[in-house]
C-alpha cells in the first residue's frame, strides 16, 4: 500500500493505493498523527484505488475521526468501491463517517 498526501487550500488529501491491512495500517496512521501534530484537522482519504480493507485498516478510521471529533476536525471519504461502502457498512462504521463519490465530491463538501 501507498500514501501519497496532497494538499487543496487548507485540506490534507491522502490518496491511498492497495490493501489496507495489518502489514501497513501503521503507514497510514503514521501520515495521518503526523499531518495532524502539524496543525492539519480537514482530512480527504481518497479510496478510490483501495483494495482491501481488514479491520486493522478500519481501526486507522476509527483512531482518526476520534481525533478530529475532539478537535473540530473532518474526514471526508471519497471514491470508496460499492465492496468497501459493505465493509464499512457491516463493521457499522458507515453512519459514522462522511462518504462521498470522488475527490472531486469531497473538494467541494
Amino acid at each position: 500500500m501507498t500514501v501519497t498526501r496532497l494538499s487543496h487550500e487548507s485540506r490534507v488529501i491522502f490518496e491511498i493505493d492497495g490493501r489496507l491491512d495489518a502489514a501497513n495500517a501503521v503507514t497510514l496512521d503514521r501520515e495521518f498523527f503526523s499531518c495532524y501534530d502539524e496543525g492539519s484537522r480537514d482530512f480527504i482519504w481518497d479510496c478510490s484505488k483501495v483494495t482491501y480493507l481488514s479491520s486493522a485498516g478500519l481501526r486507522s478510521f476509527l483512531q482518526a475521526m476520534k481525533r478530529l471529533e475532539g478537535a473540530d476536525g473532518r474526514l471526508i471519504i471519497a471514491g470508496a468501491s460499492p465492496q468497501l461502502l459493505e465493509v464499512f457498512d457491516i463493521s457499522g462504521f458507515k453512519p459514522l463517517l462522511t462518504f462521498v463519490s470522488d475527490r472531486n465530491a469531497a473538494l467541494k463538501a
